[in-house]
């Protein structure tokens, strides 16, 4: 259930625990993303741990209220979807009736406000970056110059930034955004719970697609943008088909702006019969358990959260080397990790890829290919020390 900031009145604090520590949790947006994914977990993993989270987000797609509401972590929706002078004067009243010990803002117009918010309230801000670099204000053009401003000097005012990777923190570094000991590398991880082989979800999806065991799938999960040059893995399909042992299926698993386009794309190769478009919305944990590689072809990646996803359901992996595709998959076989500019190196290691992929049986186990460092465990318990510390109003130590 979303919980939104009326423009008049009073609105009633969420019933909570008084005796938990509350950090407000600002995005700029809840669409389908790797930020928001791990909005989720972070905030369910912090309550085990003794935190009560508040969620506040401009903008939320129809999959993130149930979600939420699950997992019982309180979400408050800002209606109208741009920042402005009224809608930061609602989050200062939803700050004040919830009482709020932290804030952590994640993307950048949560972190202006996140800024602007922690003057106002005199509370630590947290500034997560799920990027490296700047993200797109959700405002009018005009007040772009302004608001890129405000964001610099939001940044300045950070007890703490976290950044998802080593390329990340090495950018922050670069630029001087902080001194060194505020910036804090805290990976990105899954629930693995979640994110496992299960034959029936196998068997599921092969039939909705009509496939059988031996058919090789390539799974893509993410947003249909340019970045995430999905249109490599389809002009990969005619070789693919034509060199591979068994002619693999391609599964293109997203929603955005470059949907049709693909599709248009696919019917002009002539590989629209060996093509899957399905939206990921309820079913990305179940997907993964009916591909039988992972690719992830991006120019850009933030971090990659997908790759975690896939290794969990003990998928192989052929990525670009973006984002922490480097860290995450070490070099180590099963998985390949090719140049960003070199589409055909690419598909010679989805097609080798594929060469030595084992016969599928007809029910066993697959085990999970995920480094024991992104289990969650480990950054959550960072996360925890670094909160805790703020709290008790020490400096902002780097964590061991």
């Amino acid at each position: 259930m979303i919980f939104p900031i009326p423009h008049s009145g009073r609105h009633s604090a969420i019933m909570r625990d008084r005796t938990r520590p509350v950090a407000l949790h600002l995005i700029d947006h809840l669409d389908l993303g790797g930020a928001q994914s791990q909005l989720l977990d972070l905030c369910t993993g912090l309550r085990e741990r003794g935190f009560e989270p508040v969620v506040c987000a401009l903008r939320v797609s129809r999959i993130w209220p149930e979600r939420f509401r699950e997992a019982g972590i309180p979400l408050y929706q800002l209606r109208g979807g741009r920042l402005s002078p009224l809608k930061l004067l609602h989050l200062r009243r939803l700050a004040n009736e919830n009482r709020i010990d932290l804030i952590h803002a994640h993307l950048t117009g949560a972190t202006i406000a996140g800024g602007m918010l922690a003057g106002w309230c005199d509370r630590p801000l947290i500034i997560h970056d799920h990027s490296g670099q700047e993200q797109a204000i959700i405002t009018r053009p005009p007040l772009t110059g302004l608001l890129r401003f405000l964001e610099r000097r939001a940044m300045g005012r950070a007890a703490a930034l976290i950044a998802v990777s080593s390329r990340v923190a090495s950018h922050h570094l670069a630029r001087g955004t902080l001194p060194a000991e505020r910036i804090h590398t805290i990976p990105n991880w899954i629930a693995t719970d979640r994110f496992r082989y299960d034959d029936r979800w196998r068997h599921g999806w092969r039939r909705r697609w009509m496939i059988d065991e031996t058919t090789p799938v390539i799974g893509f999960v993410g947003r249909l943008h340019p970045v995430k040059r999905v249109h490599l893995l389809l002009e990969a399909m005619p070789r693919l088909v034509a060199e591979a042992p068994r002619p693999p299926l391609l599964v293109v698993a997203g929603e955005g702006e470059e949907a049709s386009a693909l599709e248009r794309l696919a019917n002009r190769l002539g590989i629209a019969s060996r093509v899957r478009f399905v939206s990921p919305s309820c079913h990305t944990c179940e997907l993964y358990s009916a591909f039988d590689l992972l690719a992830l072809p991006s120019r850009y990646e933030t971090f990659g959260l997908v790759l975690l996803e896939g290794m969990a359901s003990g998928l192989p992996v052929v990525s670009t080397d973006t984002g922490a595709a480097r860290e995450l998959l070490a070099g180590e076989a099963p998985h390949r990790l090719v140049q960003v500019d070199d589409p055909a190196l690419l598909t010679s290691a989805l097609l080798e890829t594929i060469r030595q992929l084992p016969l599928p049986a007809v029910t066993g186990e697959r085990p999970a290919l995920l480094p024991p460092a992104f289990d969650g465990a480990t950054s959550l318990r960072e996360m925890s020390r670094l909160y805790r510390r703020l709290l008790a109003g020490q400096a902002s130590p780097k964590i061991a």
